[in-house]
């Protein structure tokens, strides 16, 4: 099983975003049982619920929901399971790899990992309007879509 971590502050909206976008084109590209997805954030507060902004985004583009999504803080055991750590912007990478310098080839920006040089980091939606958190999850699916086939071609 190829296990994916997402990674951003609060694990309320960025992050858990990718989690279920990925997970529903995992499960359209019939990949469920080969890639596993999980998220976490920098300084969550653990049990926090994931965004309003952030359902309403997910629940526009058919992701797997799951109301019960409980914010995280990211543990040494997520990114020593993980086999691909996607951040949501190079400051959570730069933090990341302070704590984990052994798996820097495995910690990446999201965006520079899908290769979309646009910028390397999401903005953060927190507390913005409905089409902020509508732009974030367009920019991470559209990135979600690019890395799944690369992740795709590395377990073929």
């Amino acid at each position: 099983m190829f296990v994916i971590l997402f990674i951003c502050t609060g694990n309320t909206c960025r992050s858990p975003m990718a989690q279920y976008l990925m997970e529903k084109l995992i499960v359209q590209a019939g990949l469920e049982g080969e890639i596993s997805v999980r998220s976490a954030g920098l300084s969550a507060l653990e049990g926090d619920a994931m965004s309003q902004g952030a359902q309403t985004a997910l629940l526009r583009r058919g992701a797997p929901l799951i109301d019960a999504h409980a914010a995280q803080r990211v543990t040494n055991e997520h990114v020593n399971t993980a086999d691909l750590v996607l951040t949501m912007t190079q400051s959570h990478k730069r933090a990341l790899l302070d704590v984990f310098p052994t798996h820097k080839e495995k910690i990446w920006t999201l965006l520079e990992y899908a290769d979309i040089r646009r910028s390397l980091d999401i903005e953060d939606p927190y507390g913005q309007e409905d089409d902020v958190y509508e732009r974030t999850a367009q920019q991470i699916e559209e990135a979600c879509a690019i890395i799944l086939q690369k992740v795709r071609s590395h377990i073929s």
